[in-house]
């Protein structure tokens, strides 16, 4: 559709940062532009929403204190069957690839905690 079209118009794709998570083909992109204007284009002020062509739309906006400076952030995440597109507002390139890596870090430490517990439950030894 051309608002999702409009979303990812002038974002930066992060490169060689995508992973499947909970069998989604996930992307990570940042947009250096108006919050506020793809808002209005998708129609949503927070929440989630459906477009007409079928895609989940959800937008999550927060603060955090970096470097002692309060910023602002926001995340609209566009999901369509099996593909998933995060599209982060209010940070740069770096902190982004940063940020991604991290999240992928802490998910793989919980997937092989969950699997040395299951290991342990089926009465083998831990690794």
């Amino acid at each position: 559709s051309r608002r999702l079209a409009a979303i990812l118009n002038n974002a930066h794709y992060l490169e060689n940062l995508h992973f499947t998570i909970e069998g989604r083909d996930t992307h990570y992109f940042i947009k250096l532009g108006s919050l506020e204007e793809d808002l209005v284009l998708i129609g949503n002020t927070g929440g989630r929403r459906i477009l007409e062509n079928g895609v989940n739309v959800t937008v999550s906006q927060m603060t955090s204190v970096l470097n002692g400076r309060t910023r602002r952030f926001a995340d609209i995440q566009l999901q369509h069957g099996a593909l998933c597109f995060n599209i982060r507002y209010g940070t740069t390139v770096e902190e982004e690839k940063n940020h991604v890596l991290e999240i992928a870090r802490q998910r793989a430490v919980a997937q092989a905690w969950t699997k040395e517990q299951r290991r342990l439950q089926e009465g083998e030894e831990g690794i």
